[in-house]
């Protein structure tokens, strides 16, 4: 294994009123790692996860497909974001008919897809400013894997198949609030998604936003079903 501080990646120069995310190793900065480490990759695809991720069953990553577009909603804040990827991509942004990817991990991006990126955007430079200037923006919540998604569409080098599969089981806020499943519902329905195929990567995750929502005895509950309660941390309260 090879590890590698994000310092590696950040471009020279960068404006002093965007230095705030390298001083804090922030959400926005670790979403344009994503995209600026693809300059160490030496295979043609590289498999991205989250430190939220963990795996409830063995799994050898190699086997992870690429996932699914849907054309289902979106926070409005990230359609915003989509709407401004679209312009600054020179795409027509379509309403609710554009189909992306989820953004969530398991993500795989093309490597030469990641690098041309870049190059579109002129220099690692150009495209932190953009993408932090764009992130400070508001009403605006940035969202790495729909760009990246937007420009494999602009290139017509994304896959169109409508029988991909899900590829992940994160737990999000509109299990508990609007569709009011219990953590003994929402486990169940992970494991059975897992059994039928529809997401066949044994890879889930607790999305921040259900961190008020939930008590340690419902992670511990949740965590215990999927037989992977051990990996509950020892040295915080909780997974987020």
């Amino acid at each position: 294994m090879v590890t590698y501080p994000a310092s590696k990646f950040w471009p020279e120069n960068i404006p002093q009123h965007l230095d705030y995310e390298l001083e804090l190793g922030g959400w926005v900065g670790q979403q344009m790692l994503k995209i600026l480490g693809h300059s160490v990759i030496k295979t043609e695809e590289y498999l991205i996860l989250d430190s939220k991720n963990f795996f409830f069953r063995p799994y050898n990553i190699d086997d992870t497909p690429d996932c699914n577009a849907h054309g289902n909603w979106t926070l409005r804040d990230v359609t915003e974001w989509t709407k401004l990827s679209c312009n600054k991509l020179g795409l027509i942004y379509p309403g609710h008919h554009l189909k992306l990817r989820p953004n969530v991990t398991p993500y795989i991006f093309k490597t030469h897809v990641a690098k041309r990126l870049i190059k579109y955007f002129g220099s690692d430079l150009s495209f932190y400013c953009w993408f932090a200037e764009t992130a400070l923006l508001p009403e605006i919540s940035p969202a790495e894997f729909i760009l990246y998604d937007l420009f494999e569409l602009r290139l017509g080098q994304r896959s169109t198949d409508p029988d991909l599969p899900h590829t992940c089981s994160t737990i999000w806020r509109h299990q508990l609030l609007h569709e009011k499943q219990t953590p003994t519902q929402i486990a169940h329905t992970i494991i059975k998604e897992y059994n039928d195929g529809v997401a066949p990567c044994p890879i889930s995750g607790f999305h921040s936003g259900v961190e008020p929502l939930l008590t340690i005895r419902d992670i511990e509950t949740i965590l215990k079903i999927l037989d992977v309660d051990f990996i509950m941390p020892t040295n915080s309260l909780g997974p987020f």
